[in-house]
């Protein structure tokens, strides 16, 4: 059994939490975003001020890894889930920017459909965090990371037969072209949903 003279300092958990539910209400947003394609400067801005609550977030776990002496995790740990979180984040408000810069007047089928998957991921990520505060929870993480490796797979699948269709029945070149971008931004932010799912993996394993 694994015990420890030095109790384990909270404040971590709690900006890890903040930071999940930060992300997953992003991640909400920007499905409705795509579901209710009006005011989109406006949602827009709004992802975006949620992307910048998680900057500050991520400079506030790395202010207490500057400060702290005995951590609950190991450093390079917490910096890696900190920076994969944040990762997600930039990719949801990077897809959300496109709308704007790209004049995208609606979505495509397939694109609601990434923005699901990636709300998805958030959710599953959301769950998982809380589970880090005591490390005989942490075995319950598994049906999380597999969600999020399954919602992974299916995204990817998605892109491609998106790209298919694109390619197939381009309406012009530059449409073709925002598309694909636009496409590829919302797969990645899948991407880094799994690598917070690879880091929470290497915790379960090393913490367990």
């Amino acid at each position: 059994m694994k015990f420890s003279l030095i109790p384990r300092d909270s404040r971590f958990f709690e900006v890890f939490e903040r930071i999940g539910q930060n992300l997953l209400e992003c991640s909400t947003n920007f499905y409705s975003l795509l579901q209710n394609f009006n005011n989109i400067s406006t949602q827009v801005d709004s992802i975006k001020d949620y992307e910048h609550r998680g900057d500050s977030l991520t400079h506030e776990i790395i202010q207490m890894l500057n400060t702290t002496f005995v951590t609950p995790l190991d450093r390079e740990d917490i910096f890696r889930l900190a920076e994969s979180l944040d990762n997600v984040l930039d990719q949801i408000d990077e897809a959300a920017s496109r709308f704007t810069i790209f004049n995208i007047t609606e979505p495509t089928s397939y694109a609601v459909e990434l923005g699901h998957i990636i709300m998805k991921c958030c959710e599953e990520i959301h769950k998982a965090v809380p589970y880090l505060r005591h490390p005989k929870d942490l075995p319950a993480l598994q049906d999380n990371l597999l969600q999020i490796h399954t919602l992974e797979n299916r995204a990817d699948a998605i892109k491609k037969q998106a790209l298919i269709e694109l390619f197939d029945n381009p309406a012009d070149v530059i449409s073709l072209l925002k598309w694909r971008e636009i496409y590829e931004i919302l797969e990645l932010a899948t991407d880094k949903c799994e690598d917070v799912a690879d880091v929470l993996q290497g915790l379960l394993v090393k913490n367990a």
